[in-house]
């Protein structure tokens, strides 16, 4: 017997090797196994097995059969379409997205609190056991039944005893999920009625959180994709009362975890999973539900590394019904609905009372301005809290020399440095290195510049202002440094005021927030991308979706740009009408497709040749930042046929070519 192996290389083709006697009953395709190759131990995917190969020479031995995770023949087929679409090497590809191992199966408990008798128990345990206390407060402001593992994240380290003591008192009860809901799920809203049995559907003006459990309900399995990790945790927490076997997926996780849950799904065990972009390899026998929330996000976009793929484009090949749900959807989802080539259902949406207050940054000056610190102060007054989006981490945008006007950049991948007021140095928050010397790499002066407003400078300006209010900040790091956090829990537990990237923006509205404010979003704005003013429009459309009533405040210095206009007054008609407008005029989607092709140096003359014979338009060079030189070019095609056409002729001209097509970025 013969296994053809797809080994992590960045070749097009597979390997044959032989399976001895020993393997012959073990092996199958899909799985992962240990071969020599070259001299090396290395670990491939079988992707097909057979009785002879076209190798002519003799064939290296399979040396062992790996444990799971693996492939299903569907999901396996699936992966490698993924890779031909993206024009990745199948090897990477298959390798890459399948986990290393998987932790056992066995079910991990779960705590919840009895809620008449925490509570009566809580003042007593303030004053003999301050420890037991925080551990039921954190249970009584958890959506759901919680691990250990997330207590502990929420309380601190060290919980073990006092919850053993909690146990013992029977004021925490422990149990183990199961398939079975723990709460009967509610009927699906009555608008999912005319939502289609089968295909694809927008769901424009997005979800409450009532309708998440009615939904999936109505399905056997579902995959319910959020675009981040925080998001992820909000709307499982949502699922968990009503669907306690419901699991998590996500780049987080321990490699063991990850691959416990991919097997589960394989088995058919794991019916219901929420996740981030990953998870829509997960191998589900069947998979009825596939549901998007905030499709529009460009974090469903892999843009880090092979393959560069959209998840909510490959969610549209994944279940028999993909409902795709958001308060201000993508101009191309928009585009397609308007089309006809996908449903169009409105849920109606509750009335909000909702003040949106744009402030003019030319005439106001200060971080925090005025109408801002005003409106805080009298939402603390009355008990209640707020939240201000900033885009950019750090304490300040960027940094800037003073003599020659270069954006100081990390030498390894381009990004603009920020400053750390905490460390007093200069970071990169993509690849996390500090670079504590203030020199300017192009004519070494030492004279900076500090542009814009950051993350740590917005909260330590509201500290300055409110300094008996407790502050929060939430970004990426926090999330990575407390796998627990939740805006939910620090709104309840740690904060009157968060101050965070656009991904607490994310999520279902949380009735104790009175003000949601948006800082420096002019740095979106302003960026160098036709997606600029979307992005805007979405940012501040779904900040006002935390808002049940209350105040929305925008500070900008374009407080006349049709982005900022529409989204206070909640028209995305009108913002698509313009920005459709727009698009047309320099042809860009939903009138062409795009993909990012970056060469080595001086091969831009070897593409154009390559690109001759294809209707495409072909824009360029330019130099991305931190790339050594190398060259970016744009292609635009009329249709997707066309734009992979030209993309494999490229990348066969030129084989160190990186391609991305469909790109979040340009």
């Amino acid at each position: 017997m013969i296994a053809h192996v797809l080994l992590p290389i960045p070749i097009e083709h597979g390997f044959d090797f032989l399976v001895p006697p020993e393997l012959e009953d073990e092996i199958e395709v899909g799985q992962r196994v240990r071969v020599r190759f070259t001299g090396t131990a290395r670990t491939g995917v079988v992707v097909r097995l057979g009785p002879e190969s076209d190798h002519p020479g003799p064939l290296e031995e399979v040396i062992a059969v790996l444990s799971p995770p693996a492939y299903s023949t569907r999901a396996l087929a699936f992966v490698l379409e993924t890779a031909q679409e993206y024009i990745a090497p199948p090897g990477i590809v298959v390798n890459r997205i399948l986990p290393s191992r998987a932790a056992a199966a066995t079910p991990t408990p779960r705590y919840s609190v009895d809620l008449a008798a925490a509570i009566a128990a809580l003042d007593e345990l303030e004053a003999r056991a301050p420890r037991q206390a925080e551990v039921i407060r954190a249970l009584l402001t958890a959506a759901g039944p919680v691990t250990k593992k997330e207590l502990a994240a929420r309380v601190g380290r060290g919980i073990s005893r006092p919850l053993s003591r909690l146990l013992e008192r029977g004021l925490v009860r422990e149990f183990v999920p199961t398939d079975g809901p723990a709460t009967p799920a509610p009927p699906p809203p009555d608008w999912a009625s005319v939502v289609p049995e089968s295909g694809s559907a927008l769901l424009f003006g997005g979800l409450q959180a009532a309708d998440y459990p009615g939904l999936i309900g109505k399905h056997e399995t579902a995959l319910l994709l959020a675009p981040e990790i925080l998001a992820a945790k909000e709307l499982h927490r949502l699922l968990l009362p009503h669907f306690p076997g419901a699991e998590l997926y996500h780049s987080g996780l321990s490699e063991g975890d990850r691959g416990r849950i991919w097997e589960q799904v394989r088995a058919g065990t794991a019916k219901i999973v929420v996740g981030t972009r990953s998870a829509v390899f997960l191998p589900f026998p069947d998979l009825d539900l596939v549901l998007v929330d905030r499709e529009e996000d460009r974090g469903y976009k892999q843009s880090d590394m092979l393959p560069y793929y959209h998840a909510r484009a490959l969610a549209r090949r994944r279940g028999k019904t993909v409902l795709l749900a958001s308060p201000a959807p993508a101009v191309e989802t928009y585009h397609q609905a308007m089309a006809g080539e996908i449903a169009l259902v409105r849920p109606p949406q509750p009335s909000r009372e909702v003040e949106r207050v744009c402030v003019d940054m030319r005439k106001e000056s200060g971080v925090v301005t005025r109408p801002l610190a005003e409106g805080i102060a009298q939402v603390l007054d009355a008990g209640r809290k707020g939240i201000v989006v900033v885009p950019r981490r750090g304490y300040f945008q960027a940094v800037a020399c003073k003599n020659c006007g270069e954006i100081l950049r990390c030498p390894s991948c381009g990004t603009p440095l920020v400053y750390a007021a905490r460390r007093a140095q200069l970071v990169c928050r993509v690849c996390g290195r500090a670079y504590p010397s203030f020199t300017c790499p192009s004519c070494g002066g030492r004279a900076l510049r500090f542009l814009g407003t950051g993350l740590e400078r917005v909260k330590a300006e509201l500290h300055a202002l409110f300094p008996s209010a407790r502050v929060a900040l939430i970004d990426a790091e926090a999330v990575r440094r407390r796998p627990g956090i939740d805006l939910t829990d620090v709104l309840s537990r740690e904060a009157e005021l968060v101050v965070g990237t656009p991904i607490i923006a994310k999520g279902t509205a949380l009735p104790e927030i009175g003000i949601a404010a948006a800082v420096g979003i002019d740095a979106i704005l302003a960026a160098s991308d036709f997606r600029a003013g979307e992005r805007t429009y979405q940012l501040l459309a779904n900040l006002s979706t935390r808002l049940t009533a209350g105040r929305l405040i925008v500070q900008t210095r374009y407080p006349d740009h049709y982005a900022i206009t529409a989204a206070l007054a909640g028209d995305y008609v009108r913002f698509y009408s313009q920005e459709l407008e727009s698009r047309r005029a320099f042809s860009y989607p939903p009138f062409s497709h795009l993909a990012r092709i970056i060469l080595p140096p001086r091969q831009g003359a070897a593409l154009e040749s390559a690109l001759r014979e294809f209707p495409v338009e072909f824009l360029g060079p330019s130099s991305p930042p931190g790339r050594g030189g190398k060259e970016l070019f744009l292609i635009k095609a009329p249709n997707p046929l066309s734009l992979q056409e030209a993309c494999r002729a490229a990348k066969q001209a030129i084989p160190k070519a990186e391609i991305d097509i469909d790109p979040e970025r340009i």
